[in-house]
């Protein structure tokens, strides 16, 4: 779809690109404003879970699964929210959002999770490209 921005990302130029799998994308959020927030993004332009085969769907609960894992082993995370709304970007893409009780510390940067107990509160937290490559190199070695 010529319209949609997941279509239009290529996997590996965007600076929000962690890993490649057989029908999914991972990205982490260009918008840090939890520490290790990304995006689980099907690569065809599907619109609702319905949409979905089953090896589909059995694929991306194995994928979220490893990504959990693999942010538990990066950042420690307290909780994890997963979010699937298709709202404003109306391409399939399952929301994982690791949850903090404390503020992190990474990379010189303070990640504070205002709203734990709550749904998260999402800002517009743009962070430098070296920290950003740092999220994604550390999350691409325990994934």
């Amino acid at each position: 779809m010529k319209d949609c921005v997941f279509c239009k990302i290529k996997n590996d130029k965007d600076i929000t690109f962690v890993k490649d799998f057989d029908n999914w994308v991972y990205r982490i959020s260009p918008s840090q404003f939890l520490l290790g927030a990304g995006a689980l993004i099907h690569k065809d332009h599907k619109e609702g879970l319905t949409s979905l085969n089953e090896s589909e769907v059995i694929e991306a609960f194995k994928i979220i699964r490893k990504i959990e894992i693999a942010l538990k082993k990066s950042f420690d995370p307290d909780w994890f929210n997963y979010l699937q709304t298709n709202n404003s970007v109306r391409h399939l893409h399952f929301h994982i959002l690791p949850r903090y009780k404390q503020k992190i510390e990474f990379e010189g940067e303070e990640f504070v999770d205002k709203t734990f107990k709550d749904m998260p509160l999402e800002n517009n937290r743009i962070l430098p490209d070296r920290i950003m490559k740092r999220i994604i190199k550390t999350i691409q070695k325990n994934l």
